[in-house]
Formats: structure tokens, sequence, C-alpha cells
């Protein structure tokens, strides 16, 4: 006999077809005719800076706006920064002069400058290295570039080391600041390049590319250097060429939108088609995409909307900027300019898929330069100098560009019909969960009719109560056949503890229960499931011994066990751990089999055939998961 419920669920699954019908319908009519809507671009004029300046840096430090370096009136660098605070630019003299240099700002909150033009009308190359405290104002300088540069980049890793690379019309190599006075060689590159796209991966790597060459040409094959690995190639960058960012590409983490805490980073980077691309013709009308980038996978982003080539008044627009990530409100952002020197600024939602777009587009004024904004906390961009197109005649002004306050609304009106799609999805899920419930009600029922009841706490549907584990969906959606290892050896103790296991004979590597200065996973009910993704990434670990590879990331895990890098990571997460520590524990315990085996064995080696990337870093995570150090551990045993 069919209960009440079931009589409605038919007409609600009828509602919901021609609901979903109606919607199709004007959602297809909808995005045949979606346009990339338009946004005055309100500017508020501040105070000009003393000087005009362009191929100078603008940064956001210690609650400032501060400009770096550049070159002024008649193409002459000036040796000169400022800083913006109670309504008036301050001007600051800087040791050296930095025309296209470098400037970083680093996670200490001290400014790292460097490089530039040696001469007058950007001709030459410099090694001068300073820095910059943003409280005291005052700039010091303190070192030398291993090659002297213009127009590179950089990304800060570990410790504060910093990589460099990139260079305009001279050599091009990768070197490494180790974070207190000295640069030094570490690596030639597959392509030499002018300011190219620098992002920090996890495990502390990092990728290398650009669209241009050290002469400005665009490069014919795009390849990604790694800093720990081999260069490789991406197809997607076959059809779409790294936006050429004329020198302004500085930090790569002003696009970040990762999540370190997860150790996810990822990035956004603005693409240009090949076809549509030629040098030196900045009004060749290219189509603009925007890319993904996170490990080592290159996804291009859908818009609601075309990405518009030409500004509202029909001119071509020339894109010219990275993308400039606001990460509190999740929206980035891209300026150009059209051929007549109007103001074209992209902004996308990229927290949704398709992404919504709109252009903030301002007509040809008298006043205001062109150069790379910086994002300030209320999420305003703010602009100070620059050019049209003479650089011997740049720009004193400064401005905020704002974004309307109904911003937000122009965004999702781009996306058409989207609230369609959205109220059609709650309907349905409101009906899958009813649907669901019942199933649930009537299998229960039936058990308890044809079964006994089973003991409490069995955990017949799932682990018992307190367990952390991964949504079962996950692993009924991605994972093939196989059991879960049962293996639970104890692999990391303290000096004085229990044997290390042998790793001959395909041993299982299973971390135990915590303890102090042991533990090396967190134990927990996934191990018991063979419905969850965690047994399987324990089992890849133990017999095929990933760790060893000093290079692993998470994403060749994911490919491995056939899902994706969202699902390890959460179910890592679920486990209390990140991806980097999970796999640094797996290495120490095989390093303490290697010093308990080979009592003289260097540590050098065992840091090198336990998978670690250096000596440091393998003392540093030793001590963090046992307690103690390396030689005090094998003294210990």
């Amino acid at each position: 006999m069919k209960t009440p419920f079931a009589h409605c669920l038919h007409p609600l699954a009828l509602l919901c077809v021609l609901f979903l019908a109606t919607a199709t319908a004007a959602g297809g009519s909808a995005r045949s005719q979606a346009q990339c809507p338009v946004v005055p671009l309100q500017v508020e004029r501040l105070p000009d800076l003393n000087m005009p300046r362009s191929g100078h840096a603008l940064i956001w430090a210690n609650g400032e706006a501060v400009v770096v370096g550049g070159h002024t009136s008649g193409f002459i660098p000036t040796a000169t920064a400022e800083y913006y605070s109670d309504g008036q630019w301050h001007l600051l003299p800087t040791v050296y002069k930095h025309d296209d240099g470098l400037t970083l700002l680093l996670r200490s909150g001290q400014v790292l400058v460097a490089g530039g033009h040696e001469k007058n009308l950007g001709i030459g190359q410099t090694f001068e290295v300073e820095r910059y405290d943003p409280v005291a104002h005052r700039f010091e300088g303190f070192g030398c570039l291993d090659r002297k540069r213009t127009l590179f980049s950089a990304v800060e890793l570990d410790s504060g080391r910093v990589l460099v690379s990139g260079n305009w019309y001279e050599r091009d190599e990768i070197e490494l600041f180790d974070g207190r006075k000295f640069f030094a060689h570490v690596k030639p590159v597959s392509t030499p390049r002018a300011a190219p796209f620098m992002f920090r991966m996890s495990d502390g790597d990092a990728l290398i590319l650009a669209g241009q060459d050290t002469c400005g040409h665009i490069l014919d094959t795009i390849v990604v250097d790694r800093w720990r690995g081999e260069p490789f190639s991406v197809p997607l960058l076959r059809e779409w060429i790294p936006l050429p960012c004329e020198g302004h590409q500085r930090d790569g983490y002003a696009s970040f939108v990762g999540d370190e805490a997860k150790d996810e980073y990822a990035y956004l980077m603005p693409v240009v088609r090949r076809d549509g691309y030629k040098a030196g013709n900045p009004w060749c009308r290219p189509q603009l995409g925007i890319v993904r980038v996170q490990d080592t996978r290159f996804e291009l982003l859908p818009t609601a909307a075309p990405i518009p080539r030409c500004s509202p008044a029909g001119h071509a627009i020339h894109w010219f900027t990275h993308v400039i990530a606001d990460r509190q409100r999740g929206r980035g952002y891209v300026l150009g300019i059209d051929s007549h020197s109007s103001v074209c600024i992209l902004a996308f939602d990229y927290t949704r898929a398709p992404m919504p777009v709109c252009l903030y587009y301002m007509e040809r004024n008298d006043w205001l330069g062109f150069s790379v904004p910086v994002l300030m906390p209320d999420g305003n961009l703010l602009m100070a100098g620059g050019i049209w197109n003479d650089n011997f005649a740049p720009f004193a002004s400064a401005a905020i560009l704002r974004v309307s306050p109904d911003a937000a609304s122009s965004l999702q009106r781009a996306s058409g019909w989207g609230w369609w799609l959205a109220a059609l999805a709650g309907v349905l899920a409101l009906v899958g969960l009813m649907a669901r419930l019942r199933q649930h009600k009537l299998r229960q029922a039936a058990a308890a009719a044809q079964a006994p009841q089973a003991p409490t706490g069995s955990g017949a549907n799932g682990p018992a109560p307190g367990g952390a584990s991964c949504p079962a969906e996950i692993g009924e959606a991605v994972m093939p056949g196989g059991g879960p290892n049962q293996a639970g050896v104890v692999l990391a103790q303290q000096p004085g503890g229990a044997a290390v296991q042998p790793l001959s004979g395909g041993a299982a590597l299973s971390p135990a229960a915590p303890s102090v200065g042991g533990a090396i996973v967190p134990e927990g009910s996934p191990s018991g499931s063979s419905d969850s993704l965690m047994p399987r990434l324990r089992q890849l670990m133990e017999e095929e011994r990933l760790f060893l590879n000093s290079e692993l990331k998470v994403s060749d895990v994911a490919t491995r066990l056939g899902t994706n890098v969202r699902y390890v990571s959460g179910c890592l997460k679920a486990e209390g751990i990140n991806f980097k520590s999970f796999v640094n524990t797996y290495r120490v315990a095989y390093a303490q089999q290697l010093l308990q085996r080979q009592p003289d064995i260097k540590m050098a080696a065992v840091a090198a055939e336990s998978g670690f990337s250096g000596t440091s870093s393998f003392f540093r995570t030793f001590k963090t998961v046992t307690g103690v150090t390396p030689s005090e551990w094998r003294e210990g045993k």
C-alpha cells in the first residue's frame, strides 16, 4: 500500500520535469544572447606622486601603498621611492636605481628590491639588491644578484628563500636567494624568458613559464620549468599562451587562490589564443582566457559570457596585467586599455562555474596614466604613475579604481539564467532527499523483521561513532576493487621503543596510533572500511613506496588512485593531517630503518635515500615527527 508521500512523489517529479524543460529553454536562449555586462568605472583621484614615474613597482606593505623605483621624465632612472600616508605621498631615497627591477613583499613584512636597467632609456641590467623596512621607511643595500637582471620575477619559498628567474636582452637562469645575503646559481632554464610567471607549488616546488623570450618574441613552444623537477609541456598551452605582461609580473602570490593551511597552492593566469596574437601589435584583439594552475594541472575556466575583445566604444583592448586576485571576495581582475587609451578592467567571480564576468570601463582622460595597480584591503584597486604610450613622459597621477557596491549583482547578471538552475537544483535535491529517507526507513524495517538485532556499536552501516572517515561515495565513485590494508605495523618510535619493522619482502608501511614523539599518521576508522579512500592511499604508499620520490606531489598520488586532488586532500584532512606531513612520516620511518640497519651511514645519504629534498629538510622533519634529531635517535637505539 502506497504512503501519502508516494502519492505526491509523482506530481513532484512531473513538476520538476516541466520546470527543467522551461528553465532549459529559457536558459538556452539567454546563453545564446549572453554578453559581458559593462559597468561604469568610478575613479577617485588622489594627490599626485612627488615625481612622474613609470617602470616602477607598486605594493601594499604595512598598511600603506609603496611605489619603488622606475624612471622619470626623459626616461631617466630614479633612485627614489614613495609611500602614501596621511593623505600625501612621502618621498624616500633608495640605495640603488631600479627601473623595471624586482620588488617582492616577503612573509616577514620586509620588501626585497633588486635589479633593473643600468642606464637611461631602459638600457642594460644591474646586480644591486637592497631591502626595504616598511615600518622604519628605510632602504638598506646588502647584496648582489648572481646575474645582472631586469624584467625578471621571483617567488618566496620556505624559510625566507627566494627563487629568481627571467631577464631582458641578457642570459637567463634560475638562482636562489638564501634569505639572508647571498644569491647563487642553482639551475639552467630550458627556455630563456622575460618576466615569467612563477608559482610556488606544494612541497616547496615552483613552476616557471612565460609566453615571451628575453627579447619579447612569442615562444613557439611553451615549456614549464620546475625548480625540483624536469621541464614539461602542457597541451593546453599549444593553443593558449601565457599573456605577455610586459615585465609587470613580479609576484605570483598576487594571483594566489589556494589555501596554504591545506597545502593547496592554486593560481590564476591570463592567457590569449595563439591564433589571434601577433607580437609587436598590441591591438591585434586576441581572445583572453583565464587558466587555473594547481601543481602541474592547467585548466581553462569557462565564463558565463565571452570576454570582450573590444571596449564599448568599439576599440581593440590590449590586456597587460597578471590576474589580481581578491581572495576575500572570490574575485579576480585583469587590466587593459583600448586603442584610444580608455581604461578596461575585466572582473570575474572565480568561485563559480561558469564564471560570471563584467567589464569596468572609463573613457580616456588627460590625467591618468597606466600601470599595474595593487589590491587594497577594501577590495578596490590603487594605481599610481604610468604612461600612455611614451616612456619619456610618464605621469605622476594616482587614483583609486572603485568597484561599485552593485558590482556583485553585475556579475550575477552575467550568468543570465543561473538562478533558474539554482532553484531547480534545490527542488531536485529536496525530492531526492525525501526519497532516500523513505528508502532508508523501509530498509530498516525490513532488516528488523528478517534479521536479529546487531550488537550495540557494531557499525553495520559504517564505522563506529568517533572515527573520522572519508565519504563513502568517494570510494564508491572512483576506486577500483581491492581491500584495505590490515597490517598496522609500527614504524616510528622514540629511542627505547619497540623495534622498527624491516622494509624487505614488501612489508607494509602502516603507521600506528599516536604516541609522544612517535606519531606517524593519526589512526582512524577509514583503515577498516573498504569503501574509503584512505586505506588505498596507505596501501599505495606502503607497497610502491612513492614517498621515496622527493618530488612526489598530491596530484601524482591522485592520478595513481584514479581520483583527483580534492578527494585525496579531503581524506587526509579527515585524518587530521595534510599531504606533506603524511608523506614525510613515511620518509622518517624509512630513515629510522636505515639508521638502525646501517649504523655508519652518513646523514646526507639517509636523507637522499628516504626521499627528502635535502639534509636540512630531513633534520627538521625528523625532529618534528620524533621529537629528537636523527643522531640522538640513533644513539638512543
